[in-house]
């Protein structure tokens, strides 16, 4: 009994585990941007730096996650639990949203990056708004995934499907990473 609860718990201290990381920059991106807005000349290549690393971690490690779930894990849970279709469709579309947002974000704020500072403040308003848009619907989503449709995998899923569900999750876990060690790999 104590093995089974083990594996059940699993898939989500897996999910959450890597989840924590993401939550984390999250927190850390909402914190530059409420820097890029208030703390003015001398502070202000810093801050755009910091923008642009916490942008590229989304762009390459939050999207290649997304698009590693959308390829390995959905199919897999509308295949064995098909009443989970509603909610996939509703993470993929926040996924796109996310992923044109993120572009937007990231064109507003090399315009921004360019621009001299009796210029900036209109275009600042727009980069946190859409940065805190980001944040936000990250965070809801991520919630979504850890607090509905991995426990339903949870209850719903026999031992063997959720190994399955576990090692798929696990080759999500940073596609960049997984895409480096393959192209040394052949070496």
């Amino acid at each position: 009994m104590a093995q089974k609860r083990k594996i059940a718990r699993e898939i989500v201290d897996v999910v959450e585990g890597d989840y924590r990381e993401t939550l984390q920059k999250a927190r850390h991106f909402q914190v530059v941007l409420t820097h890029l807005q208030y703390e003015g000349k001398a502070s202000w290549g810093r801050n755009i730096q910091r923008a642009r690393e916490l942008s590229r971690f989304l762009s390459q490690e939050v999207n290649g996650h997304m698009g590693e779930e959308e390829r390995t894990v959905f199919p897999f849970l509308q295949s064995h639990i098909p009443k989970l279709e509603s909610l996939i469709s509703l993470l993929c579309l926040e996924h796109q949203d996310f992923k044109k947002n993120l572009i937007s974000f990231q064109s507003l704020l090399e315009t921004l990056a360019k621009k001299r500072s009796g210029a900036r403040g209109r275009l600042m308003g727009k980069l946190k708004e859409k940065g805190m848009y980001l944040i936000y619907l990250l965070q809801g989503h991520l919630l979504e995934e850890s607090g509905i449709l991995y426990k339903v995998a949870e209850r719903e899923l026999r031992r063997d499907e959720k190994r399955e569900l576990i090692r798929r999750i696990r080759v999500t876990k940073h596609p960049s990473e997984i895409k480096i060690k393959r192209r040394y790999a052949k070496k």
